[in-house]
């Protein structure tokens, strides 16, 4: 039996109403471990802190995840408006950046998808938009749209040089960080996939997790092929 990649798939810090109370929990869109198994990988979810450098050494790629904002001061800004101080999680944030961190040192491949895109970038010194439609005038949330890939980038080489995806990001990457490079972008400039240069470090701002082959009605390429891609690159690194 062939062995399989174990990714740790990072999720959110929320809270739950419970016999009349908010208690934390841990939660997870099951798309995102429900992509990486049918890929033939092995998802386990990290539920603790300050443990992220022992999730490292149980894992041979990590997997950041999408939905809830970062907090500005990440990125040396601050609210643009009292609305979008309600879409952030410090202590996600602590959870993420800290894994990151210990990956990158690890050299371990590493997936950033929507928000897991953005924490990537914000990690190695770039920022965002926090509104795409207030500081672009962009709406690009819960639609499908066509994007253009780099020549010989890895989303080129997997879907070509034009394919379409959907949006539900409100948020999106301005300044890139550094040793980042753009591979992805809409025809309107919203940057859609970053690639590290030198390491296994990829990012794309679309959602994957949400389209197989199933979605052919959208002209959308089975985005299997890339959680494939990236279990290629965790064993490869193993």
């Amino acid at each position: 039996m062939s062995r399989k990649p174990v990714i740790c798939v990072a999720g959110e810090h929320d809270y739950a109403i419970q016999a009349m109370s908010y208690n934390p929990v841990y939660a997870i869109n099951k798309a995102f471990t429900q992509a990486i198994a049918r890929a033939g990988g092995v998802p386990f979810t990290p539920l603790g802190v300050n443990l992220e450098e022992r999730y490292c050494d149980l894992a041979d790629g990590l997997l950041l995840t999408g939905n809830q904002h970062i907090h500005p001061g990440r990125y040396g800004s601050t609210f643009l408006n009292d609305e979008l101080a309600k879409g952030v999680n410090p202590w996600r944030d602590y959870s993420d950046f800290d894994l990151l961190a210990a990956f990158m040192y690890a050299g371990k491949p590493i997936l950033g998808i929507g928000r897991g895109m953005q924490v990537i970038n914000v990690a190695l010194g770039g920022n965002l938009f926090q509104s795409l439609e207030y500081e672009r005038k962009i709406h690009n949330v819960a639609s499908y749209h066509p994007v253009e890939a780099s020549a010989g980038s890895f989303l080129e080489q997997l879907f070509g040089g034009h394919f379409r995806v959907n949006s539900f990001h409100r948020q999106g990457v301005n300044v890139v960080g550094n040793g980042l490079e753009v591979v992805a972008q809409t025809p309107d400039g919203i940057i859609e996939a970053i690639a590290h240069q030198s390491s296994p470090i990829y990012g794309v701002q679309f959602r994957p997790e949400l389209l197989d082959d199933t979605v052919t009605q959208r002209e959308v390429p089975d985005m299997g092929l890339l959680f494939s891609f990236f279990l290629g690159k965790c064993l490869a690194a193993h």
